[in-house]
């Protein structure tokens, strides 16, 4: 029974270390193995920032980031700035809101993980919205 009861705890203790979830350690005097469980570390945390900005640079929908204009017309470049920057650069998704009703892809001139810089692909004065998701 002792050898069967060893062997079972041998099994469990592969099985377990191989997922993660525990760590057996031998304790001394009797021979017995007993498992003892350690913390699962925490899953990232994940973040989304969205938001709706003006032309003008004002925001209209969202928050956690501030916005910067560079340049006019054609040549302008908007940042957005995070409040708080993401642990690595995020996944973001641009699109001008253009008239009536026609959605275009804005130009994303470069990315990081405290900030975005884009260029509306209209430069009437389109509104852009954003969505950056990404680990704390």
């Amino acid at each position: 029974m002792h050898i069967l009861r060893n062997r079972l705890f041998l099994i469990l203790g592969c099985v377990a270390i191989l997922s993660g979830s525990y760590v057996f350690s031998a304790q001394r005097g009797n021979g017995h193995h007993h498992p003892t469980p350690t913390p699962t570390p925490a899953a990232p945390i994940e973040r989304v920032i969205h938001g709706l900005i003006q032309s003008d640079g004002a925001i209209i929908a969202g928050s956690g980031f501030t916005v910067e204009i560079s340049g006019v017309g054609l040549d302008a470049l908007y940042t957005v700035n995070f409040d708080e920057p993401f642990l690595e650069t995020p996944g973001v998704a641009l699109t001008t809101l253009g008239e009536p009703n026609v959605n275009l892809p804005a130009v994303l001139g470069g990315m990081g993980p405290a900030s975005i810089i884009y260029r509306p692909s209209e430069p009437s004065g389109a509104n852009v919205s954003f969505i950056a998701i990404g680990l704390r």
